[in-house]
């Protein structure tokens, strides 16, 4: 009887029937991701994240920590200043005489920074400082917007000017951040920074030390106003309202 079909043939076959031919393993379509394909893929992802993460940190650490040192520099700068001169900038009586820009202040020589519309010693306090070359920039010394006539932090939009008279520190200098690049009457400090400053050049609570924030009126949700002795900073709150007046050593 004739034959009609070969062993070796397999016609008709579905391809997903066809698992061997001759022993040899036949190739076929894959529709999916095993599982272990799918494993790899989500560990790639957590690891992307995680970079990002890690490295945004990172990046906000770094200019918390070129803030605190720019304070440091300026305190320094400002004692440098005394010791040469033997005034501080901006409140120098012969300030004229050592070539710096003359201050109109009544009130100069003091040791107030006085920060007032009648008196011009904190603006001229960035320029004194910039015309004696112990800090970097040039500050004109008419006004106290942020690049021109006083500082910018290295924070993102937080800048820094001298006051005195403040009610948290009453009779003293204090360096103050916080306030807006672009709004002079609004503090864009995050809670997180102020607490990172603080934690770093002082004890880390708002309302005690060297370094505080404004009460509810001034920096609202800046920190938590606790039935207790200790306040703490609103660190799960992330918009930037906060301001800290800085207590410094002249």
């Amino acid at each position: 009887m004739p034959r009609f079909f070969n062993k070796k043939m397999h016609i008709g076959l579905p391809s997903s029937q066809q698992k061997y031919r001759d022993g040899i393993p036949c190739s076929r379509s894959h529709n999916g991701f095993t599982l272990v394909e799918l494993s790899v893929v989500l560990i790639i992802i957590g690891l992307i994240v995680s970079g990002v993460l890690i490295g945004r940190f990172l990046l906000e650490n770094a200019k918390v920590n070129n803030t605190v040192s720019q304070i440091r520099d300026y305190e320094t700068a400002v004692n440098l200043f005394v010791i040469k001169y033997g005034g501080l900038p901006g409140d120098l009586r012969m300030d004229a005489e050592f070539g710096f820009d003359p201050v109109t202040s009544i009130q100069k020589g003091n040791g107030l920074l006085t920060s007032d519309e009648s008196n011009d010693e904190n603006m001229k306090f960035w320029r004194h400082l910039s015309q004696a070359a112990l800090i970097d920039g040039s500050f004109n010394g008419t006004n106290t917007k942020y690049g021109e006539g006083a500082p910018l932090t290295a924070l993102n939009k937080v800048g820094m000017y001298v006051a005195s008279g403040i009610n948290l520190f009453p009779q003293r200098n204090v360096f103050v951040l916080g306030l807006d690049e672009t709004d002079p009457n609004a503090y864009h400090l995050l809670p997180v920074n102020s607490w990172q400053i603080d934690n770093k050049m002082d004890d880390g609570y708002p309302t005690n030390g060297l370094i505080r924030t404004p009460n509810a009126g001034f920096s609202p949700f800046c920190y938590i106003d606790n039935t207790g002795p200790i306040d703490e900073y609103n660190l799960t709150y992330e918009i930037g309202l906060c301001a800290l007046f800085v207590r410094t050593s002249f």
